[in-house]
């Protein structure tokens, strides 16, 4: 209990300094306008005519810019931990409730929320947008929340707690511009466009096309290649559960990886 009061201590802690500051704002405003501009302008977006379908590729767009501008800006919070310049804070930190874990994931939650607000008013204003011009509420509001929570949040978290592990191996402008490498590589680089081996248009995939597939009326090829392999299946049910779970889990993994590593250096 007393771990959990910790941890929502942090999140709220961080989440008001990054507020304050201006780093995560630089990054997340210009994401934001570019997708929205690029939305608009889209046939492939803007352009479809099922409201849901609309929401699931506005969600996809507004991931592939945010997530990693989010991860950009907030590549720092665990190396943070290990090399901050304060005095005393260090063994401060020790001294409260908690573990390390839970220290790690607060630092990184709170400012992560904070720089999601701004994808999930769009996404908001996307499905009020639906509503209005002919969508039912309801479909269209558990349109939006599936969005959310299927697609930018696991997309979100994998390329933040990936950045914040690198930060710990490599200089933070290094790991900054792996990331960013890594992310497109892993959402947008499929073997159409270049023959290389990607994880584009799998079920590792943190891009979101699978739930945006089996859930949001997105065209399939989004989720998987042609022809299906044994990476790339369908876009099912079980699939898009498969392919949601594999992304929370890569995250997952990245904390615990980054907790160890920071563990060796301590």
């Amino acid at each position: 209990m007393a771990g959990m009061t910790a941890l929502a201590g942090t999140v709220v802690h961080e989440a008001r300094m990054a507020q304050r500051g201006r780093v995560l704002w630089l990054a997340m405003v210009p994401a934001v306008l570019l997708s929205f501009v690029l939305g608009l302008g889209s046939p492939v977006v803007g352009g479809l005519t099922d409201p849901v379908a609309r929401i699931g590729a506005w969600a996809m767009l507004l991931t592939t810019f945010c997530a990693p501008a989010l991860a950009v800006a907030l590549a720092d919070r665990f190396s943070r931990l290990l090399h901050s310049r304060r005095p005393g804070l260090a063994e401060l930190l020790e001294s409260t409730p908690g573990s390390g874990t839970l220290r790690m994931i607060g630092t990184l939650a709170g400012p992560l929320a904070v720089g999601l607000s701004p994808v999930a008013v769009v996404l908001a204003a996307v499905c009020v947008a639906a509503a209005v011009t002919g969508g039912a509420a309801g479909p269209v509001l558990g349109a939006g929340l599936v969005a959310l929570g299927t697609i930018v949040v696991p997309g979100a978290l994998v390329a933040t707690t990936i950045a914040a592990l690198l930060t710990l191996l490599v200089p933070v402008a290094a790991a900054r511009v792996v990331v960013v490498a890594l992310w497109f590589w892993s959402t947008h680089l499929n073997t159409e466009l270049l023959a290389v081996p990607t994880l584009a248009r799998t079920l590792f995939s943190p891009l979101g096309g699978y739930p945006a597939a089996a859930w949001l009326h997105a065209s399939p090829s989004w989720a998987s290649g042609s022809p299906p392999g044994i990476l790339s299946p369908p876009p099912t049910t079980p699939a898009a559960l498969l392919s949601v779970a594999l992304v929370l889990g890569a995250a997952a993994a990245f904390v615990a990886t980054a907790r160890a590593v920071a563990g060796l250096r301590a």
